[in-house]
């Protein structure tokens, strides 16, 4: 009984995170849904494109600051500066010798 019951926990939360991934792909693919408009807007598609970097800073926010808002102005603050010194340096490094080795 105690196996089924951890098969039911893994399958159940297997389940759900499909589920829910099929109805997302199904809202955000109707361009006449809110939720398309939602998630295709310029807002959005900036916090998608800066993630990386908010995920990174969001856990050193969250442990120094116990104003949640001030840890979500913070994380997006130093997640923006990390993205761009870091994330947009090294792209530029590395689109520099994508380009030197194909010349080669």
């Amino acid at each position: 009984m105690h196996s089924f019951k951890g098969y039911l926990i893994l399958v159940g939360i297997s389940l759900n995170a499909l589920v829910s991934s099929i109805i997302i792909a199904i809202l955000i693919t109707n361009k006449n849904n809110l939720f398309y408009k939602l998630f295709n807007s310029k807002a959005a598609i900036h916090l998608g494109i800066i993630s990386y970097s908010l995920y990174i800073w969001q856990q050193f926010s969250i442990y120094f600051f116990s104003n949640i808002l001030l840890a979500i102005c913070c994380s997006y603050i130093f997640g923006l500066i990390s993205f761009i010194v870091v994330e947009q340096t090294f792209e530029r490094i590395k689109k520099k010798i994508l380009v030197e080795h194909k010349a080669v």
